[in-house]
């Protein structure tokens, strides 16, 4: 019963409509934090990304905590209970008795859960990237096909020896969160990916060594770059370790000589080309010919980048023997040419 305090007709009525909006939306009050445009703040969290950022608003109190860990709860109670939960039914729930939520303040407490890791969302069976969840959110279409899901936690040891296989990898330590360590890693493969992708024109010419292993890096790194659910990636990271580690090596060698051992590869097989036109007389020669050999050994060698230091060496030696018989045999075709002239002479 409402205890009337007014003293004239309009502060009863305001007294009985605050009542019955208290009473109606008892949880309407754990959004303490409006904003005049929360649409704007829900596409600024998802492109930042930032889990360290949405801690610290959490702590700070401004990321209204009590009503995150309503719909926290709500979205955990529906995963226990295997019920699936449809975006546009969510926001109903929300919006009506006893929340009287806004609906894009709805989509802000979301996007939070989403950036911190605790949710994903799916649609057609797959899941959103992060890229393309705002889009997918504010389309009223949309909201039907989409699924809420609660992200299962990955195992805090996966995490660290991820981490520790990725610091292995890359030369360098990720973030020790999830999501963050996800990105951090994905990114680095990306990378990968890239220069082998900028590689593999060149290996499949035959011209350039590496095209085996350039593939097998191309088919080691394209599935987790597909996974985009943070504990699948994670999984499959750590199990693949020993391929990883393997190819590490392999990379490395491709990155440092694609980058810097090319043009001494290039200076190789041209001095080749030009030193096959004599090959027959230089083979003989008990210099020129060990080092011919050489040369083309390192050619056609699986994994010739710790032998092309010994390039310079091998093209001086069989350089210095075909200029001498370049000179000798420009001496003898010389005198060939001047009896001919002197004979051409007393002929005229």
């Amino acid at each position: 019963v409402l205890t009337k305090k007014g003293k004239n007709a309009a502060a009863v009525r305001d007294e009985a409509m605050e009542y019955l909006i208290e009473n109606s939306f008892k949880k309407m009050g754990y959004l303490k934090h409006l904003l005049t445009e929360p649409l704007k703040e829900v596409q600024a969290t998802l492109r930042s990304n930032d889990v360290t950022k949405e801690t610290l608003l959490l702590q700070a109190q401004e990321n209204n905590p009590d009503a995150l860990v309503e719909v926290r709860d709500y979205v955990s109670l529906c995963a226990r209970s295997s019920v699936q939960i449809v975006l546009h039914d969510m926001l109903n729930r929300f919006g009506l008795r006893p929340y009287g939520w806004p609906e894009n303040e709805i989509l802000l407490l979301l996007a939070r859960l989403i950036v911190l890791g605790e949710v994903k969302l799916t649609m057609d069976g797959s899941i959103l990237e992060t890229d393309k969840i705002y889009d997918a959110i504010t389309s009223s279409a949309k909201r039907r096909k989409i699924l809420v899901v609660k992200r299962e936690t990955t195992d805090p040891k996966a995490i660290n020896d991820a981490r520790t296989l990725g610091k292995d990898l890359f030369m360098a330590m990720g973030p020790d969160g999830e999501e963050a360590l996800f990105q951090f890693l994905k990114d680095k493969l990306s990378g990968w990916q890239s220069e082998l992708n900028s590689f593999k024109p060149l290996a499949d010419t035959g011209a350039y060594p590496g095209a085996d292993a350039i593939a097998t890096g191309i088919t080691l790194i394209s599935p987790l770059l597909a996974d985009v659910d943070s504990k699948k990636f994670i999984e499959r990271f750590n199990l693949l370790k020993d391929d990883l580690l393997d190819f590490a090596d392999q990379f490395h060698d491709l990155q440092h000589f694609y980058t810097h051992q090319r043009a001494a590869w290039d200076s190789l097989g041209k001095a080749r080309t030009a030193f096959d036109l004599n090959g027959l007389e230089l083979q003989h020669d008990p210099k020129a010919g060990p080092a011919l050999k050489r040369m083309k050994e390192i050619l056609v060698a699986k994994n010739p980048y710790g032998l092309i230091k010994e390039a310079p060496g091998l093209v001086d030696a069989v350089g210095a023997v075909n200029s001498q018989l370049l000179s000798d045999r420009r001496i003898q075709s010389l005198a060939r040419i001047d009896a001919n002239i002197e004979m051409l002479s007393k002929d005229l």
